[in-house]
């Protein structure tokens, strides 16, 4: 089984005099509540929620082979009629994983919805899922691999071209935003033969939406580096790249 997943519910309500709920008021119009008298419920509680997304949950074949794993939060509204929509994911160490969770998401039959003042309202729900690793997985290949090379690999444009990058990409985690959390990731890879990074993980983190974010950027479908070289052959070289996290005074 690859994952346990826990549930949170964000508090303080978000209703104002001026938006009250009404039926024939148009469903983009509704307030849409973090906290209620009555929460949403997969039919069948909790165990069952649990037990659907562990039965249709298929780990990402990129995310298997790069051995990434961890949690990825995601957000939803739950309808009055207890369907699932505006899918949001608030942190993820890979796109795959992200994908991978919407997908059974959307999958759900519909819950029972939340109920306020006797009345069926929209609802805004955050589900933490942990994608753990099988423990039956092959061990790391560290084979032939080199902490030092005649010749570093190296992305497509040099530093420059790869800092670039990691500023287009990054998005800054709310929590940590709100927090004032920051400082550097430390992600470590194998940089293959030919050019593919592969064996990602998180050296020396931070916390864990800081951690996520880190291993996302460097998880994105990007141009491969050319290869370490020693000796005139390319090689196998294990990298470590530091992500600096820094806010805005």
């Amino acid at each position: 089984m690859f994952l346990f997943i826990f549930f949170s519910i964000l508090a303080k309500a978000q209703q104002s005099e001026g938006n009250k709920i009404t039926e024939s008021q148009p469903k983009h119009l509704d307030s849409v509540f973090t906290a209620v008298e009555i929460r949403p419920e997969f039919p069948g509680g909790e165990y069952a929620f649990f037990k659907y997304l562990s039965t249709h949950l298929i780990y990402p074949t990129t995310a298997l082979r790069n051995r990434i794993g961890g949690r990825v939060t995601a957000q939803f509204i739950v309808e009055r009629d207890g369907s699932l929509v505006d899918f949001k994911i608030i942190a993820s160490p890979s796109d795959d994983l992200s994908l991978e969770a919407i997908r059974v998401l959307s999958m759900s039959p519909h819950w029972k919805p939340a109920v306020q003042n006797g009345k069926p309202v929209r609802m805004q729900f955050t589900v933490p899922i942990k994608f753990t690793l099988p423990a039956n997985l092959p061990p790391r290949d560290t084979s032939n691999v080199f902490e030092a090379v005649e010749t570093v690999p190296a992305y497509p444009g040099g530093t420059a071209a790869f800092d670039k990058f990691i500023k287009k990409n990054m998005q800054y985690p709310k929590a940590a935003r709100k927090n004032r959390i920051e400082g550097t990731v430390y992600v470590q890879y194998i940089v293959e033969k030919s050019g593919e990074l592969t064996d990602m993980h998180v050296e020396r983190g931070i916390n864990t939406d800081l951690d996520n974010e880190a291993m996302r950027i460097m998880t994105l479908p990007q141009k491969w580096w050319s290869p370490g070289m020693h000796d005139g052959k390319p090689v196998r070289v294990r990298l470590t790249i530091p992500i600096a996290f820094t806010l805005q005074p």
